[in-house]
């Protein structure tokens, strides 16, 4: 998907987020992940608040269809995003293994 033209990715705009009001968010801009089984079922993917794609309902969604300039601005934003989501797991994972290794030296 790294190598995905911004032209071929699908949004939508959240309409609903019944029980699962910290995961959506109403009139927030989703990014669709392609899975045409779960479609034929009635429902789409997103990448959603936990950063995670998960399945819901299509009808909670309205496809939007956004100009050429705006998936650019969006591509580019995708793009200095990684880095720093990656370097914030990094330092989650550095810091778990540090708490280990004190919580291992007290006993």
């Amino acid at each position: 998907m790294a190598n995905e033209r911004p032209s071929k990715r699908r949004y939508v705009i959240c309409v609903k987020n019944d029980k699962f009001v910290a995961s959506l968010e109403v009139c927030k801009l989703y990014s669709v992940i392609p899975d045409k089984t779960s479609e034929k079922q009635g429902l789409v993917r997103v990448i959603d608040e936990s950063g995670r794609d998960y399945l819901y309902p299509e009808n909670w969604f309205i496809p939007v269809d956004l100009s050429a300039p705006v998936r650019r601005a969006l591509a580019r934003a995708r793009r200095r995003e990684r880095p720093v989501t990656a370097a914030i797991q990094a330092t989650k994972g550095n810091q778990r293994k540090k708490e280990g290794r004190q919580t291992s030296t007290r006993k």
